[in-house]
């Protein structure tokens, strides 16, 4: 009789079966703390959905808070990966801004990772030495295309740009919240478009209202379109 039928298992494949369980448990993670947050997800609740055993989610996490750290953290490195391939075309600066908050809205919607991160992050109180990078980031990051949409002449030089950086932030935050709660982000593209045409005209220079509008209008189509054809 074998004492340890695990030890006939060649060691790539464990590995493989090890992270595929990993990757379960992320998954009904995510799910969860997407529609229920940190507070209503409880660990077993976790494993249940994940199709293993508290004692395999042990195996493979310390606990429910590290699973959600790997969540914020992992969605502020893909969105910043999202954002370094944006930047990269060289767009002007609003235009750059459009897209960011298009596709970060797109992959909220498509990626589980991405939405159950950006719902933590929300929760503050709970992750103090995570999730205020996330924010400074999308703050600082919405600084710097406004000054350089006063240079591409889009941004009126007499805009206050540090108030706007500090309320475009958390104004797609709570654009964010209301589709969750309200149609589970079926309406998020179309609610950030929204958010996005009303604050043009307070920071666009004169003569450029429309124009910006119009690639809003645009930009937001696009990503509609490539979630159609998911």
């Amino acid at each position: 009789m074998v004492g340890n039928a695990s030890a006939l298992v060649p060691p790539d494949r464990e590995q493989e079966r090890a992270k595929r369980t990993q990757h379960e448990i992320l998954l009904a993670a995510a799910s969860l703390f997407a529609s229920r947050g940190y507070r209503g997800t409880r660990l077993v609740d976790i494993a249940s959905q994940a199709g293993v055993t508290t004692g395999a989610f042990y195996f493979n996490f310390k606990g429910k808070k590290e699973v959600a750290h790997y969540m914020v953290q992992e969605q502020h490195r893909l969105s910043s990966e999202r954002a370094q391939e944006i930047m990269g075309r060289e767009l002007p600066g609003v235009i750059t801004l459009m897209h960011l908050s298009a596709s970060m809205g797109y992959d909220i919607i498509t990626d589980p990772i991405v939405r159950a991160g950006t719902a933590l992050s929300s929760e503050t109180q709970l992750f103090p030495e995570v999730d205020r990078r996330p924010w400074e980031d999308w703050i600082n990051a919405v600084r710097g295309f406004l000054l350089r949409g006063v240079e591409d002449g889009d941004v009126s030089s007499t805009a206050n740009i540090d108030a706007l950086a500090h309320l475009i932030g958390p104004a797609f935050a709570g654009v964010r919240i209301a589709s969750a709660v309200l149609t589970q982000y079926e309406d998020l593209l179309e609610r950030l478009q929204d958010l996005t045409e009303a604050l043009i005209p307070a920071f666009a220079a004169p003569g450029r209202a429309e124009h910006l509008i119009e690639a809003t209008r645009s930009i937001f189509s696009e990503y509609r379109e490539r979630l159609a054809l998911r």
